[in-house]
């Protein structure tokens, strides 16, 4: 099933730049959440 491979695959990678733009979100200087 190289399908459900490829959405594991897919479903990491969005989590980790989710992780990432969020770091980079808080790291940003005068901006409130």
């Amino acid at each position: 099933m190289p399908m459900l491979l490829l959405n594991k695959l897919l479903i990491g990678i969005c989590e980790n730049y989710d992780k990432i733009l969020s770091n980079k979100h808080d790291n940003l200087p005068g901006e409130a959440n």
